[in-house]
Protein backbone atom coordinates (compact mmCIF):
# COMPACT_ATOMS: atom_id res chain seq x y z
CA UNK A 1 0.00 0.00 0.00
CA UNK A 2 1.42 3.58 -0.77
CA UNK A 3 1.91 6.05 1.80
CA UNK A 4 0.90 10.14 1.05
CA UNK A 5 1.19 12.42 3.19
CA UNK A 6 -0.22 15.76 2.29
CA UNK A 7 0.46 19.15 3.85
CA UNK A 8 -2.53 21.61 4.26
CA UNK A 9 -4.97 18.31 4.24
CA UNK A 10 -7.46 20.43 5.40
CA UNK A 11 -7.50 22.89 2.54
CA UNK A 12 -9.85 22.82 -0.39
CA UNK A 13 -7.36 20.89 -2.61
CA UNK A 14 -6.05 18.72 0.75
CA UNK A 15 -9.86 17.51 1.59
CA UNK A 16 -10.07 16.19 -2.56
CA UNK A 17 -6.78 14.96 -2.49
CA UNK A 18 -7.08 13.18 0.57
CA UNK A 19 -10.60 11.15 -0.37
CA UNK A 20 -8.93 10.62 -4.01
CA UNK A 21 -6.43 8.74 -2.73
CA UNK A 22 -8.17 6.78 -0.11
CA UNK A 23 -10.43 5.62 -3.38
CA UNK A 24 -6.65 4.66 -4.92
CA UNK A 25 -5.99 2.48 -1.87
CA UNK A 26 -3.46 5.26 -0.17
CA UNK A 27 -2.83 5.18 3.33
CA UNK A 28 -3.27 9.06 3.37
CA UNK A 29 -1.24 11.18 6.12
CA UNK A 30 -1.99 14.85 6.66
CA UNK A 31 -0.33 17.40 8.69
CA UNK A 32 -1.98 20.08 11.03
CA UNK A 33 -0.93 22.98 12.70
CA UNK A 34 -1.95 22.36 16.28
CA UNK A 35 -5.00 25.31 16.37
CA UNK A 36 -6.21 23.39 12.95
CA UNK A 37 -8.02 20.68 14.85
CA UNK A 38 -11.34 23.41 15.80
CA UNK A 39 -14.01 22.09 14.20
CA UNK A 40 -13.78 25.00 11.67
CA UNK A 41 -10.70 24.24 10.21
CA UNK A 42 -10.77 20.44 9.71
CA UNK A 43 -14.69 20.39 8.68
CA UNK A 44 -13.94 19.50 4.63
CA UNK A 45 -12.52 16.19 6.10
CA UNK A 46 -15.80 14.98 7.93
CA UNK A 47 -16.50 12.49 5.30
CA UNK A 48 -13.16 10.97 5.61
CA UNK A 49 -11.64 12.45 8.62
CA UNK A 50 -11.94 8.77 10.81
CA UNK A 51 -9.69 7.09 7.59
CA UNK A 52 -6.73 9.77 7.77
CA UNK A 53 -3.28 9.73 9.99
CA UNK A 54 -2.44 13.34 11.45
CA UNK A 55 0.23 14.98 13.05
CA UNK A 56 0.97 18.15 14.39
CA UNK A 57 3.50 19.93 12.27
CA UNK A 58 4.33 23.48 10.71
CA UNK A 59 6.38 24.38 7.53
CA UNK A 60 8.30 27.14 9.32
CA UNK A 61 9.72 24.24 11.87
CA UNK A 62 12.26 21.91 9.98
CA UNK A 63 12.63 19.69 13.23
CA UNK A 64 8.59 19.05 13.34
CA UNK A 65 8.59 18.02 9.17
CA UNK A 66 12.24 15.83 9.81
CA UNK A 67 10.29 14.36 12.39
CA UNK A 68 6.77 13.30 10.65
CA UNK A 69 8.46 12.38 7.43
CA UNK A 70 11.17 10.15 9.26
CA UNK A 71 8.49 8.37 11.16
CA UNK A 72 5.96 8.05 7.77
CA UNK A 73 8.50 7.35 4.75
CA UNK A 74 6.26 8.71 2.37
CA UNK A 75 6.01 7.25 -1.18
CA UNK A 76 4.38 11.12 -1.95
CA UNK A 77 4.50 14.12 -0.29
CA UNK A 78 1.62 16.62 -1.77
CA UNK A 79 2.70 19.87 -0.23
CA UNK A 80 -0.14 21.66 -0.30
CA UNK A 81 0.07 24.44 2.27
CA UNK A 82 0.31 27.72 2.04
CA UNK A 83 -1.06 31.41 3.10
CA UNK A 84 -2.72 31.56 -0.44
CA UNK A 85 -4.95 35.03 -1.00
CA UNK A 86 -3.29 37.57 -3.01
CA UNK A 87 -5.18 40.16 -1.18
CA UNK A 88 -4.06 39.17 2.28
CA UNK A 89 -1.06 38.50 0.89
CA UNK A 90 -0.35 42.57 0.75
CA UNK A 91 -1.25 42.62 4.19
CA UNK A 92 0.79 39.98 5.52
CA UNK A 93 3.88 39.91 3.06
CA UNK A 94 6.48 38.24 5.92
CA UNK A 95 4.43 35.42 6.78
CA UNK A 96 3.10 34.60 3.47
CA UNK A 97 7.22 34.39 2.36
CA UNK A 98 7.99 32.34 5.27
CA UNK A 99 4.81 29.66 4.89
CA UNK A 100 4.48 29.97 1.24
CA UNK A 101 8.64 30.25 0.50
CA UNK A 102 10.63 29.22 2.90
CA UNK A 103 8.24 26.30 4.00
CA UNK A 104 8.52 24.23 0.67
CA UNK A 105 12.70 24.85 1.45
CA UNK A 106 12.02 22.82 4.67
CA UNK A 107 10.29 20.16 3.54
CA UNK A 108 13.19 19.56 0.40
CA UNK A 109 15.67 19.82 2.93
CA UNK A 110 13.90 17.13 5.40
CA UNK A 111 13.51 14.50 2.54
CA UNK A 112 16.82 15.44 1.26
CA UNK A 113 18.27 14.34 4.32
CA UNK A 114 16.26 11.55 5.18
CA UNK A 115 14.56 9.67 1.83
CA UNK A 116 16.14 11.60 -1.47
CA UNK A 117 13.96 9.08 -3.40
CA UNK A 118 10.26 10.53 -1.89
CA UNK A 119 8.49 11.94 -4.69
CA UNK A 120 6.95 15.79 -3.99
CA UNK A 121 4.77 17.73 -5.80
CA UNK A 122 5.32 20.98 -5.04
CA UNK A 123 1.79 23.26 -5.41
CA UNK A 124 2.77 26.09 -7.56
CA UNK A 125 0.75 29.40 -9.42
CA UNK A 126 -0.15 31.05 -11.81
CA UNK A 127 0.28 34.24 -10.00
CA UNK A 128 3.71 33.68 -10.92
CA UNK A 129 3.60 35.03 -14.08
CA UNK A 130 1.86 37.86 -13.53
CA UNK A 131 0.96 39.96 -16.67
CA UNK A 132 3.18 38.43 -19.23
CA UNK A 133 1.71 36.57 -21.59
CA UNK A 134 2.97 34.77 -24.74
CA UNK A 135 1.74 36.03 -28.10
CA UNK A 136 -1.17 33.87 -28.73
CA UNK A 137 -2.49 35.21 -25.55
CA UNK A 138 -2.05 32.07 -23.16
CA UNK A 139 0.79 31.41 -20.65
CA UNK A 140 2.64 27.97 -20.30
CA UNK A 141 5.43 26.47 -18.40
CA UNK A 142 8.13 28.27 -20.38
CA UNK A 143 6.67 31.74 -19.98
CA UNK A 144 8.63 34.23 -18.17
CA UNK A 145 7.71 34.82 -14.64
CA UNK A 146 7.24 38.22 -13.26
CA UNK A 147 5.00 38.07 -10.34
CA UNK A 148 2.66 41.54 -8.87
CA UNK A 149 2.16 39.72 -5.21
CA UNK A 150 3.89 39.20 -2.11
CA UNK A 151 2.37 35.74 -2.65
CA UNK A 152 3.38 35.15 -6.25
CA UNK A 153 6.91 36.48 -5.50
CA UNK A 154 6.72 33.43 -2.64
CA UNK A 155 5.64 30.84 -5.13
CA UNK A 156 8.21 31.81 -7.35
CA UNK A 157 10.84 31.13 -5.23
CA UNK A 158 8.79 27.66 -4.07
CA UNK A 159 8.96 26.89 -7.92
CA UNK A 160 12.70 27.85 -8.35
CA UNK A 161 13.89 25.75 -5.38
CA UNK A 162 11.67 23.19 -6.42
CA UNK A 163 13.51 22.72 -9.50
CA UNK A 164 17.50 23.41 -7.62
CA UNK A 165 17.22 20.35 -5.48
CA UNK A 166 15.51 18.37 -8.59
CA UNK A 167 18.70 19.03 -10.30
CA UNK A 168 21.16 19.86 -7.62
CA UNK A 169 19.83 15.72 -5.75
CA UNK A 170 18.47 14.12 -8.31
CA UNK A 171 15.43 14.27 -6.25
CA UNK A 172 11.91 13.98 -8.26
CA UNK A 173 10.16 16.89 -7.37
CA UNK A 174 7.72 18.33 -9.94
CA UNK A 175 5.96 21.88 -9.65
CA UNK A 176 1.92 22.05 -10.69
CA UNK A 177 1.36 25.45 -12.04
CA UNK A 178 -2.23 25.73 -10.76
CA UNK A 179 -4.17 28.27 -12.67
CA UNK A 180 -7.83 29.30 -10.28
CA UNK A 181 -9.38 26.05 -9.30
CA UNK A 182 -13.02 26.49 -7.09
CA UNK A 183 -15.56 24.33 -5.38
CA UNK A 184 -17.94 24.15 -2.54
CA UNK A 185 -15.02 23.51 -0.09
CA UNK A 186 -13.60 27.26 -1.64
CA UNK A 187 -13.11 29.90 1.44
CA UNK A 188 -16.11 32.29 1.55
CA UNK A 189 -13.08 35.38 1.19
CA UNK A 190 -12.43 34.18 -2.23
CA UNK A 191 -14.76 35.32 -5.34
CA UNK A 192 -16.23 32.27 -6.91
CA UNK A 193 -17.81 31.14 -2.90
CA UNK A 194 -18.42 35.24 -2.08
CA UNK A 195 -20.52 35.59 -5.25
CA UNK A 196 -22.58 32.32 -4.97
CA UNK A 197 -22.99 32.52 -1.14
CA UNK A 198 -24.14 36.48 -1.35
CA UNK A 199 -26.25 35.88 -3.72
CA UNK A 200 -28.33 33.14 -2.38
CA UNK A 201 -28.52 35.43 0.91
CA UNK A 202 -30.12 37.85 -1.49
CA UNK A 203 -32.73 35.51 -2.85
CA UNK A 204 -33.47 34.85 0.27
CA UNK A 205 -33.89 38.85 1.69
CA UNK A 206 -31.25 38.36 3.87
CA UNK A 207 -29.06 40.36 2.22
CA UNK A 208 -29.70 43.91 -0.52
CA UNK A 209 -25.74 44.15 -1.86
CA UNK A 210 -22.91 42.54 -2.72
CA UNK A 211 -19.82 44.12 -3.09
CA UNK A 212 -16.56 43.47 -5.35
CA UNK A 213 -13.73 44.84 -6.82
CA UNK A 214 -12.63 44.57 -10.46
CA UNK A 215 -15.67 43.06 -12.61
CA UNK A 216 -13.48 43.01 -15.41
CA UNK A 217 -10.77 41.09 -14.13
CA UNK A 218 -10.22 37.12 -16.03
CA UNK A 219 -9.27 34.01 -14.58
CA UNK A 220 -8.97 30.37 -16.18
CA UNK A 221 -11.44 28.94 -13.28
CA UNK A 222 -11.67 25.13 -12.98
CA UNK A 223 -12.71 22.84 -10.18
CA UNK A 224 -10.38 21.35 -8.12
CA UNK A 225 -11.89 17.84 -8.22
CA UNK A 226 -10.05 17.92 -11.96
CA UNK A 227 -6.93 19.58 -10.66
CA UNK A 228 -6.47 17.41 -7.79
CA UNK A 229 -6.51 14.28 -10.06
CA UNK A 230 -3.91 16.02 -12.58
CA UNK A 231 -1.38 16.38 -9.10
CA UNK A 232 -1.73 12.53 -8.79
CA UNK A 233 -0.90 12.10 -12.81
CA UNK A 234 2.45 14.37 -12.19
CA UNK A 235 3.41 12.12 -9.49
CA UNK A 236 2.90 8.55 -11.44
CA UNK A 237 5.00 9.78 -14.65
CA UNK A 238 8.52 8.35 -14.74
CA UNK A 239 10.34 11.83 -14.54
CA UNK A 240 9.83 15.04 -12.62
CA UNK A 241 8.74 18.15 -14.59
CA UNK A 242 6.86 21.30 -14.56
CA UNK A 243 3.51 21.16 -15.65
CA UNK A 244 0.56 23.96 -15.74
CA UNK A 245 -2.89 23.05 -15.21
CA UNK A 246 -5.80 24.72 -16.72
CA UNK A 247 -8.78 24.89 -18.61
CA UNK A 248 -7.47 27.16 -21.30
CA UNK A 249 -11.06 29.13 -21.19
CA UNK A 250 -11.00 32.60 -19.08
CA UNK A 251 -13.83 34.02 -17.98
CA UNK A 252 -14.33 37.34 -16.38
CA UNK A 253 -15.38 38.08 -12.74
CA UNK A 254 -18.89 39.82 -14.59
CA UNK A 255 -19.24 36.65 -16.26
CA UNK A 256 -19.36 34.73 -12.96
CA UNK A 257 -21.80 37.13 -11.57
CA UNK A 258 -24.46 37.13 -14.24
CA UNK A 259 -24.34 33.32 -14.32
CA UNK A 260 -24.87 32.76 -10.47
CA UNK A 261 -27.43 36.02 -10.04
CA UNK A 262 -29.06 34.81 -13.38
CA UNK A 263 -29.82 31.13 -12.52
CA UNK A 264 -31.86 32.56 -9.34
CA UNK A 265 -34.01 34.87 -11.11
CA UNK A 266 -32.05 37.78 -10.03
CA UNK A 267 -31.15 41.20 -11.79
CA UNK A 268 -27.35 41.65 -10.23
CA UNK A 269 -27.18 44.93 -11.44
CA UNK A 270 -29.34 46.03 -8.80
CA UNK A 271 -27.33 44.30 -6.06
CA UNK A 272 -23.88 44.47 -7.40
CA UNK A 273 -21.45 47.16 -6.32
CA UNK A 274 -18.14 47.77 -6.73
CA UNK A 275 -15.43 48.94 -3.81
CA UNK A 276 -12.55 49.96 -4.71
CA UNK A 277 -11.11 48.07 -0.73
CA UNK A 278 -11.71 45.13 -3.06
CA UNK A 279 -8.90 46.07 -5.45
CA UNK A 280 -5.79 44.49 -5.83
CA UNK A 281 -2.71 47.65 -5.27
CA UNK A 282 -1.59 45.87 -8.43
CA UNK A 283 -4.32 43.89 -10.33
CA UNK A 284 -3.88 40.82 -12.98
CA UNK A 285 -5.44 41.04 -16.53
CA UNK A 286 -5.76 38.08 -17.78
CA UNK A 287 -5.15 34.59 -16.86
CA UNK A 288 -5.87 31.59 -19.14
CA UNK A 289 -3.28 28.65 -19.07
CA UNK A 290 -1.74 26.27 -21.83
CA UNK A 291 -2.04 22.73 -20.30
CA UNK A 292 -0.83 21.08 -23.81
CA UNK A 293 2.11 19.32 -22.23
CA UNK A 294 0.28 17.99 -18.96
CA UNK A 295 -2.30 16.81 -21.01
CA UNK A 296 -0.26 14.66 -24.00
CA UNK A 297 1.98 13.25 -21.41
CA UNK A 298 -0.64 12.08 -18.66
CA UNK A 299 -4.19 12.02 -21.29
CA UNK A 300 -5.34 14.58 -17.93
CA UNK A 301 -8.56 16.71 -19.28
CA UNK A 302 -11.06 18.44 -17.22
CA UNK A 303 -14.33 17.16 -16.64
CA UNK A 304 -15.99 20.51 -15.34
CA UNK A 305 -16.94 23.40 -16.92
CA UNK A 306 -17.21 27.01 -15.58
CA UNK A 307 -20.70 26.63 -15.38
CA UNK A 308 -21.31 23.39 -13.74
CA UNK A 309 -18.72 24.19 -11.45
CA UNK A 310 -20.61 27.28 -10.16
CA UNK A 311 -24.06 25.09 -10.21
CA UNK A 312 -22.69 22.76 -8.05
CA UNK A 313 -21.43 26.12 -5.94
CA UNK A 314 -25.07 26.89 -5.58
CA UNK A 315 -26.95 23.33 -5.03
CA UNK A 316 -27.90 23.94 -1.22
CA UNK A 317 -30.60 26.10 -1.95
CA UNK A 318 -31.42 24.18 -4.39
CA UNK A 319 -32.18 21.24 -2.57
CA UNK A 320 -33.89 22.21 0.21
CA UNK A 321 -36.99 23.29 -2.11
CA UNK A 322 -36.72 19.81 -3.75
CA UNK A 323 -36.18 16.89 -0.78
CA UNK A 324 -38.43 15.99 2.30
CA UNK A 325 -35.04 15.73 4.36
CA UNK A 326 -31.95 18.07 3.28
CA UNK A 327 -28.68 17.23 5.83
CA UNK A 328 -26.62 20.06 6.01
CA UNK A 329 -23.36 20.04 7.57
CA UNK A 330 -20.24 22.72 7.38
CA UNK A 331 -18.30 24.97 8.62
CA UNK A 332 -19.62 28.32 10.93
CA UNK A 333 -20.76 31.34 9.12
CA UNK A 334 -21.50 29.67 5.67
CA UNK A 335 -24.47 30.46 5.78
CA UNK A 336 -26.55 27.63 6.66
CA UNK A 337 -28.94 27.99 9.95
CA UNK A 338 -29.50 31.54 7.81
CA UNK A 339 -30.84 29.58 4.39
CA UNK A 340 -32.49 26.82 6.32
CA UNK A 341 -34.49 29.70 8.85
CA UNK A 342 -35.46 32.07 6.02
CA UNK A 343 -36.64 29.12 3.40
CA UNK A 344 -38.60 27.53 5.95
CA UNK A 345 -40.10 30.58 7.30
CA UNK A 346 -40.88 31.63 3.03
CA UNK A 347 -42.47 27.77 2.87
CA UNK A 348 -44.52 28.48 6.08
CA UNK A 349 -45.96 31.97 5.01
CA UNK A 350 -47.13 30.50 1.50
CA UNK A 351 -50.38 29.51 1.93
CA UNK A 352 -50.24 27.51 -0.83
CA UNK A 353 -48.00 24.71 0.50
CA UNK A 354 -50.18 23.46 3.04
CA UNK A 355 -47.88 24.21 5.95
CA UNK A 356 -49.61 24.51 9.46
CA UNK A 357 -46.22 25.22 11.40
CA UNK A 358 -42.38 25.82 11.52
CA UNK A 359 -41.23 23.50 14.45
CA UNK A 360 -37.31 24.05 15.95
CA UNK A 361 -35.44 21.36 17.39
CA UNK A 362 -32.18 21.89 19.47
CA UNK A 363 -30.40 19.07 21.70
CA UNK A 364 -29.80 21.10 24.95
CA UNK A 365 -26.07 20.53 25.43
CA UNK A 366 -23.55 22.79 27.09
CA UNK A 367 -21.04 24.22 24.88
CA UNK A 368 -18.12 23.48 27.40
CA UNK A 369 -19.61 25.61 29.80
CA UNK A 370 -21.50 23.93 32.78
CA UNK A 371 -24.56 25.56 33.31
CA UNK A 372 -25.34 23.88 36.74
CA UNK A 373 -29.39 23.71 38.04
CA UNK A 374 -31.20 26.44 35.88
CA UNK A 375 -33.80 28.57 38.39
CA UNK A 376 -37.50 28.69 36.40
CA UNK A 377 -39.85 26.63 34.59
CA UNK A 378 -39.36 24.14 31.54
CA UNK A 379 -39.90 26.99 29.67
CA UNK A 380 -37.15 29.11 31.69
CA UNK A 381 -34.72 26.46 31.61
CA UNK A 382 -34.51 25.68 28.22
CA UNK A 383 -34.27 29.56 26.95
CA UNK A 384 -30.43 29.62 26.84
CA UNK A 385 -30.37 26.90 24.38
CA UNK A 386 -32.78 27.20 22.00
CA UNK A 387 -32.37 31.40 22.42
CA UNK A 388 -30.26 31.17 19.15
CA UNK A 389 -33.08 30.10 17.08
CA UNK A 390 -35.35 32.59 18.15
CA UNK A 391 -32.53 34.92 17.76
CA UNK A 392 -32.70 34.49 14.22
CA UNK A 393 -36.20 34.65 13.57
CA UNK A 394 -36.27 38.25 15.15
CA UNK A 395 -34.05 38.67 12.51
CA UNK A 396 -36.17 36.99 9.61
CA UNK A 397 -39.80 37.91 10.87
CA UNK A 398 -39.12 40.32 13.80
CA UNK A 399 -39.63 39.83 17.48
CA UNK A 400 -43.01 41.00 17.24
CA UNK A 401 -44.48 38.36 14.48
CA UNK A 402 -41.96 36.00 16.36
CA UNK A 403 -43.90 36.04 19.31
CA UNK A 404 -47.35 36.49 18.06
CA UNK A 405 -46.78 33.13 15.72
CA UNK A 406 -45.33 31.25 18.98
CA UNK A 407 -48.18 32.63 20.98
CA UNK A 408 -50.43 30.66 17.71
CA UNK A 409 -48.29 27.61 18.20
CA UNK A 410 -47.45 28.19 14.67
CA UNK A 411 -43.43 28.67 15.47
CA UNK A 412 -42.59 26.03 18.32
CA UNK A 413 -39.13 25.30 19.55
CA UNK A 414 -38.61 22.23 21.39
CA UNK A 415 -35.22 20.46 23.29
CA UNK A 416 -34.88 17.27 21.62
CA UNK A 417 -35.48 15.33 24.68
CA UNK A 418 -38.95 16.28 24.73
CA UNK A 419 -39.80 15.23 21.21
CA UNK A 420 -40.62 11.76 22.36
CA UNK A 421 -44.03 10.50 21.17
CA UNK A 422 -45.00 13.51 19.05
CA UNK A 423 -46.46 13.04 15.82
CA UNK A 424 -45.44 15.83 13.18
CA UNK A 425 -48.09 16.40 10.28
CA UNK A 426 -47.93 18.95 7.85
CA UNK A 427 -45.07 21.13 9.44
CA UNK A 428 -41.51 22.05 8.30
CA UNK A 429 -39.12 20.93 11.22
CA UNK A 430 -35.21 22.66 11.52
CA UNK A 431 -32.86 20.26 13.71
CA UNK A 432 -30.07 22.46 14.43
CA UNK A 433 -27.13 21.91 16.02
CA UNK A 434 -27.80 17.65 15.67
CA UNK A 435 -23.99 17.40 15.73
CA UNK A 436 -24.63 16.86 19.59
CA UNK A 437 -27.68 14.14 19.05
CA UNK A 438 -27.01 10.28 19.27
CA UNK A 439 -27.76 8.21 16.52
CA UNK A 440 -30.48 6.40 18.71
CA UNK A 441 -31.67 10.24 19.10
CA UNK A 442 -31.67 11.17 15.46
CA UNK A 443 -33.82 8.12 14.79
CA UNK A 444 -36.19 9.66 17.76
CA UNK A 445 -36.66 12.73 15.60
CA UNK A 446 -37.10 11.28 12.33
CA UNK A 447 -39.50 8.64 13.20
CA UNK A 448 -41.78 11.53 14.29
CA UNK A 449 -42.24 12.27 10.66
CA UNK A 450 -45.57 12.34 9.45
CA UNK A 451 -46.37 14.20 6.26
CA UNK A 452 -44.37 17.09 6.82
CA UNK A 453 -42.35 18.55 3.88
CA UNK A 454 -39.46 19.71 4.96
CA UNK A 455 -36.57 18.40 7.49
CA UNK A 456 -32.91 20.72 8.16
CA UNK A 457 -30.46 19.55 9.94
CA UNK A 458 -27.71 21.66 10.21
CA UNK A 459 -24.24 22.38 11.66
CA UNK A 460 -21.40 19.89 12.49
CA UNK A 461 -21.06 17.08 14.69
CA UNK A 462 -17.65 17.37 17.12
CA UNK A 463 -17.49 13.76 17.71
CA UNK A 464 -16.96 12.38 14.40
CA UNK A 465 -18.38 8.84 14.54
CA UNK A 466 -20.37 8.84 17.59
CA UNK A 467 -22.69 11.86 17.09
CA UNK A 468 -26.34 11.24 15.18
CA UNK A 469 -25.72 13.69 12.56
CA UNK A 470 -22.97 11.20 11.49
CA UNK A 471 -24.58 8.15 11.45
CA UNK A 472 -27.16 10.06 9.57
CA UNK A 473 -24.81 11.11 7.15
CA UNK A 474 -22.92 7.78 6.55
CA UNK A 475 -26.38 6.01 6.12
CA UNK A 476 -28.51 8.33 4.11
CA UNK A 477 -26.02 8.18 1.03
CA UNK A 478 -28.59 6.15 -1.12
CA UNK A 479 -32.34 6.86 0.63
CA UNK A 480 -34.93 8.97 -1.71
CA UNK A 481 -35.77 12.23 -1.24
CA UNK A 482 -33.17 12.94 1.21
CA UNK A 483 -30.61 15.57 -0.09
CA UNK A 484 -27.04 15.66 1.52
CA UNK A 485 -25.19 18.87 1.41
CA UNK A 486 -21.88 19.89 3.29
CA UNK A 487 -21.09 22.78 2.06
CA UNK A 488 -17.95 21.18 -0.07
CA UNK A 489 -19.97 18.48 -2.07
CA UNK A 490 -23.95 17.84 -3.08
CA UNK A 491 -25.58 14.84 -3.28
CA UNK A 492 -29.34 14.59 -4.21
CA UNK A 493 -30.34 10.93 -3.66
CA UNK A 494 -33.55 9.13 -3.63
CA UNK A 495 -35.24 5.92 -2.06
CA UNK A 496 -38.45 5.58 1.20
CA UNK A 497 -37.90 7.09 4.33
CA UNK A 498 -38.96 6.01 7.50
CA UNK A 499 -38.02 2.41 6.70
CA UNK A 500 -34.30 2.91 5.40
CA UNK A 501 -34.18 5.32 8.70
CA UNK A 502 -34.87 2.19 10.91
CA UNK A 503 -32.37 0.35 9.28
Amino acid sequence: MKKALITGINGQDGSYLSEFLLEKGYEVHGTLKRNSVSENQTSRLDNVFDKIKFHYADLTDLSSLIRIISEINPDEIYNLAAQSHVRISFDQPIYTANVTGLGTLNILEAVKLINPSIKIYQASSSEMFGNNIDEDGYQRETTPMNPVSPYGCAKVFSYNISRNYRNSYNMFVSNGILFNHESPRRGTNFVTNKVCKEAVKIKLGLSNELKLGNLDATRDWGHAKDYVEAMWLILQEDSPGDFVCSTGISHSVKDLVEYVFNKLELDWTKYVKQDEKFYRPEELNDLKGDSKKLRELTNWLPKYTFKTMLDEMEEYYNLLKENEITICSGPAGVGKSYISMKAAVDLLMDPNNGYEKLIIVRPAVEAEEKLGSLPGNLEEKLDPYIFPSYYLLNKIIGKEAREELKKADIIEVFALAYMRGMNIDNSILIFEESQNSTPNQMKLLLTRIGFNRDLEQTDRYKDKTQSGLYDALQRFKNVNNIGVYDFRNAKNVRNPLISKILD
